[in-house]
């Protein structure tokens, strides 16, 4: 009889199996609220930007931030 060798897949399967684990409710949260901060952040540098660079949208933009 011969002595089989462990092979190095059948431990690091192991490892994937223990160290794998599911994405839980609290870090979809923290994504999604990334998520929403980042485009609004976007969106208001993106209007100050416009509102930096030309004369253009003043009017446009008080009237978005002021108007009703």
């Amino acid at each position: 009889m011969t002595k089989q060798k462990k092979t190095s897949t059948t431990a690091s399967a192991r490892k994937t199996k223990t160290t794998a684990k599911q994405p839980t409710t609290i870090e979809d949260f923290k994504t999604a609220a990334l998520l929403v901060s980042g485009t609004i952040n976007v969106a208001i540098f993106v209007g100050w930007l416009a509102v930096q660079l030309t004369t253009k949208y003043d009017y446009q933009v008080a009237l978005l931030i002021f108007g009703r």
